[in-house]
């Protein structure tokens, strides 16, 4: 993963009625350790599915087949430049 994040890459969760990090996340390093984290935690219990989010590339995280999450990511069309994550349940709806 970190091999597709640019170096000054940033990822945000926000602050919202369920648990994620509070703080913009700077680095490769960083980003790929979090998902490695919660992939770990979650194993197979989690799936990705690819999905356009307001018009870039994104992901949805399911978790027991409930959408946890997306996940919208600038890309220069090479590196992933940012990434934003939206937990709260009321915006996913």
């Amino acid at each position: 993963m970190t091999s597709l994040l640019c170096i000054a890459v940033s990822d945000w969760h926000g602050r919202g009625t369920v648990a994620s990090v509070n703080r913009v996340l700077y680095g490769a390093l960083r980003i790929a350790r979090l998902h490695h984290v919660i992939a770990r935690q979650f194993g197979e219990r989690m799936q990705y599915v690819m999905a356009e989010i307001n018009g870039e590339p994104g992901l949805l995280r399911y978790i027991d087949g409930k959408l946890d999450s997306s996940i919208s990511i600038v890309t220069d069309g090479e590196k992933i430049l940012a990434m934003y994550a939206v937990r709260n349940p009321d915006k996913l709806a």
